[in-house]
């Protein structure tokens, strides 16, 4: 049987239930069918690098493996669902500079602020060294969205715009946040995000079984009576209560 599971998170740059596109390039809708996620959500970037990229630099799933995005807290309390997909391939920043680019995703790739905005650099025998940082997506901190530590950092030459491998063999071990993704696209907020529902909250409610949830608290309260919603916030759902959520969500897509 074919694992199932299901990251809900919360699309930290963007507090509008109804509107994804003017406020992060992360996720990316590049049509109607294929959703690039990019430099955003490290934890889970660097759990998908570990489980699927620890022996090659491009692999396609053979588990179903959903991610949705949900707005952060704001003002008018209300939650939706910004976008669901199925990931489809998964791979390094070098892969996805190499090999995404058909007429499809021109568009991505010539934005200034590019989610694809690390490309790979390489010695005089063609073999990997680092990254070049080719966009202003990031600009302060793209480093950290390669490596995980100051001990990582210490095994590479930092210049203003480029990352280097002191030694490239080492380049799994040290460039632990490598990790981008394609998705199918299921759902990408056009003019009105997914609602949470009543039955999605009894879901929640039975992954989340300590907590107190209701259609806008999806992920409970914290010990002061806050809303917990912040951009670092995640719930992994594994199994039929994943495939009963991601139902759910395809019933609710709006027409």
């Amino acid at each position: 049987m074919i694992k199932k599971e299901l990251f809900l998170y919360v699309v930290g740059a963007s507090p509008d239930p109804d509107n994804i596109k003017n406020h992060c390039k992360v996720p990316f809708e590049v049509n109607d069918e294929i959703i690039f996620f990019g430099p955003c959500k490290k934890s889970l970037r660097v759990q998908l690098r570990k489980r699927f990229l620890a022996a090659c630099d491009d692999l396609t799933p053979d588990e179903d493996i959903y991610i949705a995005g949900v707005n952060c807290t704001n003002s008018i309390r209300m939650r939706k669902i910004l976008w669901a997909g199925k990931v489809t391939r998964i791979m390094t920043f070098e892969t996805a500079w190499n090999g995404l680019t058909e007429n499809k995703y021109t568009k991505m790739r010539s934005l200034e602020n590019s989610p694809l905005h690390l490309m790979p650099e390489y010695d005089e025998r063609g073999f990997f060294t680092g990254y070049e940082h080719c966009s202003t997506y990031h600009k302060d901190d793209w480093v950290m969205d390669v490596i995980r530590s100051k001990k990582d950092l210490a095994e590479t030459i930092l210049e203003r715009d480029r990352i280097t491998l002191r030694n490239p063999a080492e380049k799994e071990r040290v460039f632990k946040r490598d990790c981008c993704f394609l998705c199918e696209n299921i759902f990408f907020v056009d003019k009105q995000g997914v609602p949470i529902t009543n039955d999605m909250v009894e879901i929640l409610q039975e992954a989340q079984p300590r907590q107190d949830i209701d259609r806008y608290a999806i992920f409970g309260y914290d010990k002061r009576g806050a809303v917990k919603g912040l951009r670092n916030t995640q719930l992994h759902m594994v199994g039929k209560i994943a495939d009963r959520m991601m139902d759910l969500i395809r019933k609710h897509i709006p027409n």
